[in-house]
Order: C-alpha cells, then structure tokens, then sequence
C-alpha cells in the first residue's frame, strides 16, 4: 500500500488523533527473513510458488489430510509430503483462484 494511502486510513479511522509512523526500510533484511518464510512454508507444500518476497501460493490439503486424517506429527507429514512428490516427480494441481496467477496463465493460453 502506498504510504499516502496509510496515512489517510490512519487519520481517517482515529478521527485525526492518530499519524502513521513510516520507518525505513531494510531491503536485505526483508530478502533474508522472506526466504526463512518460504522455506518453512515449503514444509508444508513442497509444491509451494513464491512470486515475490511477500506473496506464496500453497495448497495445505494434503498435508491437513495426513497430519489429522492419520495423527501424524508436523515431521512425518511434510516428510511424507516430499517423499511423494520426489517420487512421482507430479506437482499437485493448481486451484482455480482469482488472481493473477492465473489470469497471467490464461493469458499464456491464448
């Protein structure tokens, strides 16, 4: 969000009593801590797409399916998450959302 957008939301929602502090930004460290993130998130869906340093596309079914369908642990179900994707080699099927994902995908298509 543009910071003059914040800063109307801000004076807007606290009646003027209120200014959004704007602090400097670390690009390195946001890079650094992002790719601590897509990594954790990889645990989840090894299939997982990170099309910016904030933005991450995943589908948590499977693994929900075998950590509460079964009572696996956290471990044992991302291992086994990527033991089945290492195996098949197969991604597992992208969801129809609307984003632009997909609208840049269909575009692709035509």
């Amino acid at each position: 969000m543009a910071g003059w957008i914040g800063d109307k939301l801000v004076e807007e929602s606290s009646g003027g009593k209120r200014k959004l502090i704007h602090l400097k930004s670390n690009f390195d460290l946001y890079q650094e801590k992002s790719k601590i993130v897509r990594e954790v998130l990889a645990e989840y869906d090894p299939n997982m797409r990170a099309y910016s340093l904030d933005e991450a596309y995943m589908d948590l079914g499977p693994y929900v399916a075998l950590r509460l369908g079964r009572g696996w642990s956290h471990d044992r179900a991302s291992k086994e998450l990527s033991g089945m994707v290492a195996y098949t080699g197969e991604e597992s099927a992208e969801k129809e959302t609307p984003n632009h994902v997909n609208e840049k995908r269909e575009q692709k298509m035509e």
